[in-house]
């Protein structure tokens, strides 16, 4: 029988080192960005995305968990509901 690892609360955001996977988004794509720019660019996006992400982790301190996912969803760049598929369309009837 293999041990398995139980969160503490069962919603909880799966982490990457002490950062939540919507915050590690935001500080990975600021630093693969600066690595693309090349030369000076990489640790200045390096810093800018730690900076990001504890400004993301400010805003969504009082928010409910998944804040990026419902972000994405509500300006329609993300699927992330079936029934609703179109979530930055704001319509009351079909």
């Amino acid at each position: 029988m293999k041990n398995v690892k139980i969160p503490r609360y069962i919603d909880a955001i799966p982490q990457i080192f002490f950062w939540e996977i919507d915050e590690f988004t935001i500080l990975s794509a600021c630093a693969i960005t600066g690595a693309m720019l090349g030369g000076l660019n990489t640790p200045l996006g390096i810093a800018a995305g730690i900076f990001a992400a504890a400004q993301f982790k400010k805003y969504k301190a009082g928010g409910l968990p998944g804040q990026l996912n419902h972000i994405v969803h509500w300006k329609n760049l993300l699927n992330i509901n079936p029934v609703y598929i179109r979530g930055g369309e704001r319509r009351l009837f079909k």
